[in-house]
């Protein structure tokens, strides 16, 4: 079975700094982040090792060297941790900043903000927070209000799929009287995207690798599982099984961006093995 990797697999800019960042931290004493510092499990629980630990709730940020994830916080959180914490650590993606400062200026000129993402995700979450009014957040064309603003300004998750965010626009356009968008989809994300597009035109199947809780990971599994071939989703390589390949003579493997090189690594010596 021939193995296939797509390029821009694996660690963006904004996960790898944030983790260098940490690692330097931690050099000195634990670190803690408020939430995983990316959203990889395997990843985390390394760094777990490496005394870069994780907390969940607001309250246990008093008196801890504490970190701002990649993804970034809302601003009520960000003042928690600055009056609580004795240092500050911050490994917030300068991209996902880069989206959170378009946001509000937007809403400054006078436009009503959407935001294309997932509204449960902590970027997403990070920010709507840094607004004075609630925005309108959309994941696809089907929630699209019937009734939208004259002035609309948009900003996207920076992990979304470029096409998708393409679909919701022209779903937009006809319905009000003005719309500007700024394009905050991090580049790397979209390269690995079409880069997966076009490794789908050559393999069989493709295994997606990344953590369960990441979107662009998650947009990755998407695409190729709209593609029509078969694609298997796994964090570990050890969640392969050889049956799974019965039939298949070329295989691509993608990764999300917070997918480390020891992983993707790893699941290569397991194809390798079937």
């Amino acid at each position: 079975m021939e193995i296939v990797i797509a390029p821009h697999s694996g660690f963006c800019f904004g996960v790898k700094r944030a983790v260098e960042i940490v690692r330097e931290k931690a050099k000195k004493g634990k670190v803690y982040t408020l939430g995983p510092l990316i959203h990889n499990p395997p990843m985390v629980e390394k760094l777990k090792e490496e005394g870069i630990l994780t907390i969940s709730e607001d309250s246990e940020v008093r008196g801890k060297r504490v970190v701002i994830p990649s993804h970034g916080l809302p601003p009520q959180k960000l003042e928690n941790i600055y009056e609580n914490a004795d240092e500050v650590i911050d490994a917030t993606c300068p991209i996902v900043k880069n989206a959170q400062d378009m946001a509000k200026f937007l809403e400054e000129e006078g436009y009503e903000v959407f935001i294309i993402g997932d509204a449960e995700h902590s970027e997403v979450k990070g920010i709507a927070g840094n607004l004075k009014n609630s925005p309108v957040i959309i994941s696809s064309i089907n929630e699209i209000p019937e009734k939208i603003p004259k002035r609309v300004g948009i900003v996207s998750q920076t992990t979304m799929d470029i096409f998708r965010a393409k679909e919701i626009i022209s779903g937009l356009i006809p319905k009000t009287q003005e719309l500007r968008f700024i394009n905050t989809i991090c580049s790397a994300i979209s390269l690995s995207q079409q880069a997966l597009r076009n490794v789908l035109r050559k393999v069989d199947g493709i295994v997606v690798v990344g953590g369960k809780n990441s979107a662009n990971t998650r947009r990755l599994y998407e695409i190729s599982l709209n593609s029509g071939k078969k694609t298997w989703w796994i964090e570990r390589g050890k969640e392969l099984k050889r049956e799974f390949f019965n039939g298949i003579k070329k295989i691509g493997i993608t990764a999300g961006a917070s997918t480390p090189d020891w992983i993707i690594k790893e699941v290569v010596e397991y194809l390798r093995k079937f």
